[in-house]
């Protein structure tokens, strides 16, 4: 069983290679300034946990986010649970960029869970940050695009607990289109996720890992007030 959570709003971390492409229609409530006009609509997160739109947040504007990913398990008389929380602290210098950064803490309470050494300890595991540019402003095309460059390290297998050292570069193209302004909107994520972990951590020697995912095309609606 994994649980993921975000204080605020969020997003999926991918920790495998995945191949995914889901349409569904959910409600977001736009907020009116006045009778007849409305907030321009903020698509970073509107479309949940599974895709990221274009959106970089208001100029100046800072935040700090906890991001919690938990994953538990129990069979065969063993018991495994670990969770990784990633302390962002967001920042939007421009409109057209935003840097967010932070460190990891991560959590590992494994026992007899065959081919992992059991542990129960908490560490620091390592530090991750993304970039994020405007390539494609919304006005006035209809389509805004974003590209996020995502490097991270980390000290400690996500998985074992075990010591390593492990490097990623998450790259990924954020699209979304407003199909009826203020509306009902379509999103788009395109990401390349390389790893590699110079000191050999499986049995077979194997270091490097490449993915790639194409990451569904939710439509999000805005219901007429």
């Amino acid at each position: 069983m994994s649980v993921h959570s975000r204080c605020a709003v969020g997003r999926l971390i991918t920790g495998f290679p995945a191949i995914a492409a889901t349409i569904f229609v959910s409600t977001f409530v736009a907020q009116a300034q006045d009778a007849g006009a409305f907030h321009e609509v903020e698509t970073k997160y509107i479309f949940g946990n599974f895709t990221v739109g274009s959106s970089t947040g208001i100029e100046g504007e800072k935040a700090f986010e906890p991001e919690t990913e938990a994953n538990f398990g129990k069979g065969g008389g063993g018991h495994y649970g670990v969770s990784q929380t990633t302390l962002e602290y967001e920042y939007t210098p421009t409109q057209y960029m935003q840097i967010v950064f932070g460190p990891t803490v991560s959590y590992y309470n494994i026992h007899g869970v065959p081919g992992l050494d059991d542990r129960n300890m908490a560490a620091i595991n390592g530090f991750e940050a993304e970039f994020r540019s405007v390539l494609i402003d919304r006005n006035p095309s209809p389509i805004a695009v974003t590209l996020s460059l995502e490097p991270e390290f980390h000290s400690c297998d996500e998985t074992s607990g075990a010591k390593v050292v492990n490097y990623g570069l998450e790259a990924k193209l954020e699209a979304d289109a407003e199909l009826i302004k203020n509306r009902l909107f379509w999103g788009f994520n395109l990401l390349y996720e390389p790893e590699t972990t110079p000191a050999p951590t499986w049995a077979n020697g194997r270091t490097n890992r490449h993915s790639v995912s194409l990451r569904r095309w939710p439509i999000r609606s805005c219901p007429m007030s």
